[in-house]
């Protein structure tokens, strides 16, 4: 699954890869997933973005998203993105083919289940997309205490796990079981530890574990 540290790193490549390029032609499920989500028709796919180039690409949460203008294509869950300079070494399955017109492409694949999403910029409705758009990223300077506070000391969160606190309900987007645990590790406190159990000391020290391990993984 896509999680934070992932979805910037991709993001970085991909921005630095395919921005600038236009895309010629797409291709959407070409190999039916049951599991691969799409918006709308998979098929109008590649009359919404084919002569359209790419504007830049952007994290938010575990989401990665391609800026193509009026619209967006973004990928989520458990996606797999793949830069090819031509076709010679595409798989014969795949979910989603952006074609680009010096031949390049974007191929990616759909494992367990993923979000191949292809919105228009001003019309996106997807809860999950608009709270990882909304609530300030980890790395950002907005996430300081304050904020963690307010989410570790909601009454609601009292009676749940650490872990539950942090991985699920989207409280903190893009974090899951491929960081949660490396920042419990970090901040000393044991995944099933009940909220109301920590002091302020340790929530001060969970707050900055979670800066800090998703800073290193970055």
């Amino acid at each position: 699954m896509i999680e934070l540290p992932e979805a910037v790193t991709l993001a970085t490549q991909l921005d630095k890869t395919v921005k600038g390029r236009r895309v010629a032609t797409v291709v959407a499920n070409h190999s039916p997933h049951k599991w691969a989500w799409f918006h709308g028709d998979p098929q109008t796919y590649d009359k919404r973005l084919s002569g359209r180039c790419v504007t830049g690409a952007t994290a938010h949460g575990g989401m990665v998203q391609l800026d193509f203008g009026l619209h967006l294509l973004v990928y989520a869950e458990g996606v797999s993105v793949r830069f090819h300079q031509d076709d010679s070494k595409l798989p014969k399955k795949h979910q989603l083919l952006v074609t680009f017109d010096d031949g390049t492409s974007l191929c990616s694949t759909v494992s367990m289940y993923g979000g191949l999403w292809c919105w228009e910029a001003k019309a996106v409705e997807n809860p999950y997309y608009q709270q990882a758009c909304e609530k300030p990223s980890p790395l950002a300077e907005a996430f300081d205490g304050k904020y963690f506070n307010s989410i570790a000391g909601a009454p609601d969160v009292q009676a749940k796990s650490a872990k539950a606190l942090l991985a699920t309900e989207q409280r903190f987007p893009g974090l899951g079981n491929g960081v949660v645990q490396d920042i419990l590790f970090a901040a000393g406190i044991h995944p099933r530890r009940k909220v109301n159990t920590c002091g302020t000391a340790e929530r001060r020290k969970l707050h900055r574990a979670i800066r800090r391990v998703l800073a290193d993984m970055v």
